[in-house]
């Protein structure tokens, strides 16, 4: 094998394929890229069997072939090369880059890696797939054995794309019109979500996402992503949407409310009972938020619209933050009672909703 490519267009698809490529000891060659150079062009492949990536570059070929090795060092070595063309070539099990030798693994052991070619398939702009991502991934489940909500899930119905995430103590919902051909319902792992964003934030225009059964694949004219998706059936929800009117209705600024949060929860992140939990007390038109330990106490006040009768409430501190960073208009509050859900929106956005279930409330 023997090419020729553009050294920062190297650097993106080794950075790409990092994204996915994960070590592993017990087929130790899925810890390394495959670099494919046939009449198909120049291909870099990286995979954990769960997901794969596929990024193909221009170049000079001079000589095809395969070989298959670990990203890190030759990342490295490659952002220090000062040159703009790089050759790469291999030969007798090494891989020569601009005068280095990169030992290589058995190109034959690495897995054959077959495209689907699915019974649903639309095109859609990255952005909006992104920003999908963005405003709900914060409130899945982290923990990676409760697979049925260790992921965004995607619904189409009614015209619209509906993102949806859950961690059993709070639920993100948003949703935004677009022409897709099929009703689906789709739970993408976490893991590969986090792996969709990083590899396409860098891009621009539109993207073809395509199901087949359990496989995802999302594909531009250089890149294709795959994914298995989660078959485990995402919790019941559109019943709650059906009564998300509490009789109780706050409106915040949304930079002062953000003000007081961030002061509030550098004293709420270190007390061990309450981990992130401070008092919110919502008294005529003022909201003030208490957080307290052995070491340390603080008191925040900002004025508020209400609409109701005065109430406190035990709620998480990180959680609500995570929610107003992803918006831009005044926050709306809306809850029946302090042990009831609080439903958190953006001003004028009915398709941005975040329901949130308080904590045992208790005052220090």
């Amino acid at each position: 094998m023997n090419i020729k490519v553009d050294r920062k267009e190297l650097i993106n698809v080794l950075t790409n394929m990092s994204n996915i490529i994960r070590e592993t000891p017990v087929r130790p060659v899925l810890g390394g890229t495959k670099l494919e150079v046939s009449d198909s062009g120049i291909e870099f492949v990286g995979t954990t069997l769960e997901m794969s990536l596929k990024n193909k570059i221009d170049g000079v070929v001079t000589e095809y072939g395969s070989v298959v090795f670990k990203i890190p060092t030759v990342l490295e070595y490659i952002k220090l090369i000062e040159v703009e063309q790089i050759d790469i070539m291999s030969k007798e099990n090494k891989l020569y880059i601009h005068n280095a030798e990169f030992s290589v693994f058995d190109s034959s052991e690495y897995p054959n890696i077959k495209e689907i070619q699915g019974n649903i398939s639309f095109d859609m702009d990255i952005m909006d797939l992104l920003d999908g991502f963005d405003k709900v991934s914060f409130s899945a489940s982290l923990q990676s054995d409760n697979l049925s909500l260790n992921c965004v899930r995607i619904e189409s119905y009614e015209d619209k794309l509906h993102f949806l995430t859950s961690d059993n103590f709070r639920l993100s919902y948003y949703s935004y019109e677009v022409n897709v051909p099929n009703e689906f319902a789709i739970s993408i792992p976490l893991d590969a979500v986090h792996a969709i964003s990083k590899i396409f934030k860098s891009y621009a225009g539109n993207l073809k996402f395509t199901i087949e059964g359990s496989q995802l694949k999302i594909s531009t004219e250089h890149l294709v992503f795959m994914t298995r998706l989660i078959d485990i059936a995402f919790p019941e929800y559109k019943a709650i949407f059906k009564n998300l009117e509490g009789n109780k209705k706050v409106e915040a600024n949304r930079e002062t409310f953000l003000s007081a949060l961030k002061k509030v929860y550098t004293v709420a992140k270190i007390n061990q009972e309450t981990k992130d939990a401070a008092l919110f007390k919502f008294q005529g038109n003022k909201l003030n938020l208490l957080s307290s330990t052995g070491r340390a106490k603080t008191s925040q006040n900002i004025d508020i619209i209400k609409e109701g009768d005065d109430l406190k409430a035990s709620l998480n501190v990180k959680f609500i933050m995570e929610f107003v960073n992803n918006i831009k208009n005044n926050v709306i509050i809306t809850c029946t009672n302090s042990s009831s859900m609080f439903v958190f929106r953006e001003y004028k956005n009915d398709n941005y909703i975040y329901m949130l279930m308080p904590l045992a409330l208790r005052e220090d």
